[in-house]
């Protein structure tokens, strides 16, 4: 990775090893994560991803709780996938924090990354859900 590329990102990774389920056109696909941000994720390629895929990741860290995360993939080459996160739930972002704060050599800068934006402010806004009518 250049240096100027690592400069841009606006979110800290830690290497962590879990297993998440990624769910993309209707199939589950497990895989292992190789880092992660509170904004996205390195994981083992699979040949079903394509660049931007939206699909819906799942960590689970007990039978009891799931953290579930609607992201994009970003990146595929040989080695891994990288997806982009765009939305969770709160419950979710919670655990997702505490998973990066507890693999994190400094856990205290994860809640200084929080006092800044993941993304300029200019950034288009993205759609995540359809909007219109409902048919009945």
């Amino acid at each position: 990775m250049t240096k100027e590329k690592s400069e841009r990102r606006r979110r800290g990774r830690v290497p962590v090893r879990l297993e998440v389920t990624v769910r993309h056109e209707g199939r589950e696909i497990p895989m292992v994560s190789r880092n992660l941000s509170l904004k996205g994720l390195a994981c083992s390629p699979h040949p079903l991803l394509k660049e931007n895929a939206c699909c819906q990741i799942g960590i689970s860290l007990t039978e009891a709780i799931q953290v579930s995360i609607k992201g994009r993939v970003v990146r595929v080459d040989d080695s891994e996938v990288g997806i982009d996160f765009l939305a969770t739930d709160p419950e979710s972002f919670v655990h997702l924090k505490k998973i990066v704060e507890y693999n994190s050599r400094h856990p205290e800068a994860v809640a200084v990354e929080l006092l800044n934006p993941a993304f300029p402010l200019s950034r288009p806004r993205i759609l995540l859900f359809r909007r219109g009518k409902r048919r009945r």
